[in-house]
């Protein structure tokens, strides 16, 4: 994990399934929501970029495909863990993406 921006940090899991990934992201966000603050209650969205071979994308894509996350999180209330990953369509060939 690292500090990626003011208030963003970056958490690399490589070779991970995405059942992994979720499940993380979901354990970070649970364990800030449950510290109890002087200054109160505490949340955070997170964006989870996943790739899933054979689909492909450079290190600034998978950044901004977790930002775009992120946002839609915040957007869809905030506190919770949203989903932005590539994927190879097996019938076209054809990389997309997928919301959730």
């Amino acid at each position: 994990a690292a500090r990626y921006g003011g208030e963003e940090f970056a958490v690399i899991v490589p070779g991970s399934p995405l059942s992994g990934v979720l499940a993380l992201a979901e354990r970070l966000r649970m364990a800030v929501e449950a510290l109890s603050l002087p200054e109160g209650p505490v949340s955070i969205s997170i964006g989870v970029a996943y790739l899933h071979p054979p689909a492909t994308a450079s290190a600034d894509q998978l950044l901004a495909d977790a930002d775009a996350g992120l946002y839609a999180a915040k957007r869809a209330g905030r506190n919770q863990v949203t989903l932005h990953a590539r994927v190879l369509d097996d019938e076209s060939g054809e990389e997309g993406v997928i919301d959730c």
